[in-house]
């Protein structure tokens, strides 16, 4: 019985410069983990409420001209949201189970999230190599005046990131054996700094004695080469993810795998 609505102002300065202005308030239903759990690890919640928020995003966007050959392309986007009941996990002592440490998916009353979004691209800086790169800062912070997370009003939200980046360059070869084919390299570069797993108010004021997922920086690097054989599309790429073998860990702070090799191939008809 909720009702969402939504509407986007768009702006053309030139053929090089647009600006657009969106609003959206929209509700997230939860899914049916969060609600019924995993029957493990993951404990029910039947009170769990849908999530609702207002959401403003002022972009604007910047590029060459069109037709040259150079095509490069910077937008930055700022955004600004008003969430009412959050739907986060959080760990809880679950009774008559040994006192194990579960989790349970709650609603935290009032947060607010504003930030930036940066993301340039450029193609052909040298003829073949395309270079992207993206960035976003978030302030995202509880600021409920009542319900149970009172006492954390002020703090970040935790299991959330509030600064992380990415980039990509990629070097392009034509046809290399035949014709219309295609050799790529590439490599990839992810950045996220280190945030809090629990509420970073709670306990002692030391912040090194606090549960958190560190700052991580991974690097992988692949190739890629494409051919057509008729109506066929073929293709196969070497990857290598985690190169320095970092240890590296999800939003929940659970560890992902090391240095890990991939071959993929595709055919497409």
């Amino acid at each position: 019985n909720n009702y969402g609505a939504g509407n986007a102002l768009k702006y053309d300065r030139s053929d090089r410069l647009f600006t657009k202005l969106s609003y959206e308030y929209a509700f997230r239903l939860p899914n049916q983990f969060e609600i019924f759990g995993d029957g493990l690890l993951i404990q029910q919640n039947l009170e769990l409420r849908p999530e609702s928020s207002h959401n403003v995003n002022f972009l604007w966007n910047l590029k060459n001209k069109t037709g040259n050959s150079n095509d490069w392309q910077l937008q930055v986007n700022f955004f600004l949201r008003s969430i009412r009941d959050l739907i986060r996990p959080f760990p809880i002592i679950a009774q008559g189970a040994g006192d194990a440490i579960l989790s349970q998916n709650q609603n935290i009353f009032s947060s607010t999230s504003q930030g930036f979004e940066l993301t340039g691209t450029w193609k052909n800086l040298i003829k073949g190599l395309t270079l992207d790169a993206n960035t976003t800062y978030q302030r995202f912070f509880n600021t409920s005046d009542s319900g149970p997370f009172t006492r954390n009003k002020g703090d970040r939200i935790p299991l959330e990131p509030y600064f992380f980046a990415n980039g990509k360059a990629e070097y392009e070869l034509k046809n290399i054996i035949r014709q219309n084919d295609n050799l790529s390299f590439f490599w990839n570069t992810r950045f996220v700094h280190s945030f809090f797993i629990g509420w970073e108010g709670d306990g002692a004021n030391f912040q090194q004695f606090k549960d958190q997922v560190p700052h991580q920086t991974i690097h992988a690097a692949g190739i890629t080469y494409r051919m057509n054989i008729k109506k066929l599309q073929n293709a196969i790429t070497l990857e290598v993810q985690n190169l320095t073998n970092e240890k590296v860990f999800d939003f929940f702070g659970v560890q992902r795998p090391g240095r890990a090799f991939y071959i993929k191939s595709t055919i497409q008809f």
